[in-house]
């Protein structure tokens, strides 16, 4: 029997690296079963012949991050990695997360099978739950930031994979002043702070609210739109949650940023990545919300230097092993 492939990511940030992926490496005529989260999308397989889209349910969210939610999660992810096991055979598992995937991490390296992690690229010097156990058990481990080396030591540097995309020149521009975006994920603090905004600010806003049910006093608000990016190309300012795939990609864009890691996450992982901005004087970060006023204010005065990340280079190496 053909060899399988399992792709296994979740949403955000998760999603936008598996994609990234999926396009340096040679998937053409491989049979793939995808393993994400429910709210995540299909991603472009390269090639690849899918075999298989089974969708895990975001059980954690449904019981407000509880321990009873992460056992929920723990116990279909198990039971996923079962059916699988029963239904294919030659399996090599390639997972960017989230912490869903430890069952298969778990059952891989019980029956023997070849399990490839990539740690998310938002870590710096700050561990994952799920990057601990990877470090330790699976075969292949990859950091994206070589910061990162010096928490895992097992792991093998890989470069970054979004800093793969190349600028589009064909987007199209909205007309936009500025932008607040969250991606797929919550963050009504930020919206409760844009409210208390002067009205000469809340005038030039366009908010992307992604799944709250909040609609902050300001020009314009938009749900969670596949064309996001024409809003990224037509902002002069964006205000952004600190999670990797808005950050990067607006980067990449030489978009000027202001940087507001959502703290109120169980994962306070974005402190890490708000962190690596600051450091790196590639944008403007507050920790304070009750700043974002003098934020705004200061941003256009201020000078940046140019995101020059280490592009990932493992193409060869992954072929080699799949």
């Amino acid at each position: 029997m053909k060899p399988h492939l399992v792709l296994i990511y979740g949403y955000g940030g998760h999603e936008v690296e598996m994609s990234y992926l999926c396009e340096s490496i040679n998937l053409r005529d491989k049979n793939i079963v995808v393993v994400r989260e429910e709210k995540s999308r299909l991603i472009d397989l390269n090639g690849a012949n899918l075999v298989e889209d089974i969708q895990i349910s975001r059980l954690r969210e449904y019981y407000s991050n509880s321990i009873v939610g992460s056992a929920f999660s723990i116990l279909k992810s198990l039971s996923t990695f079962f059916y699988i096991f029963r239904r294919y055979r030659n399996l090599t598992f390639i997972s960017t997360g989230p912490g869903f995937s430890l069952p298969f991490l778990f059952g891989s390296k019980t029956f023997g099978f070849k399990y490839l992690y990539f740690e998310n690229s938002c870590r710096f010097h700050m561990k994952s739950y799920t990057g601990i156990f990877c470090n330790l058990l699976a075969d292949f481990m990859f950091v994206q930031n070589v910061e990162s080396k010096s928490i895992y030591p097992n792991a093998i540097f890989c470069g970054q994979l979004m800093s793969k995309v190349e600028k589009c020149p064909t987007l199209k521009k909205t007309d936009v002043d500025i932008l607040v975006t969250v991606g797929s994920t919550l963050f009504d603090e930020l919206f409760d702070q844009i409210d208390c905004l002067p009205e000469s600010i809340r005038s030039r806003i366009t908010c992307q609210v992604g799944p709250s049910k909040k609609r902050p006093n300001v020009f314009n608000v938009i749900d969670f739109v596949d064309n996001i990016e024409d809003y990224y190309s037509g902002a002069q300012i964006v205000i952004c949650h600190a999670g990797a795939g808005t950050v990067f990609r607006l980067l990449e864009l030489d978009k000027r940023i202001i940087v507001v890691p959502n703290i109120s996450r169980t994962d306070k992982h974005q402190l890490d990545l708000a962190q690596y901005i600051e450091d790196n004087n590639l944008g403007h970060c507050i920790k304070d919300l009750s700043t974002l006023e003098d934020a705004i204010s200061r941003i256009e005065s201020l000078v940046f230097d140019r995101h020059k990340p280490k592009k990932f280079f493992m193409q060869k190496y992954l072929d080699s092993l799949l």
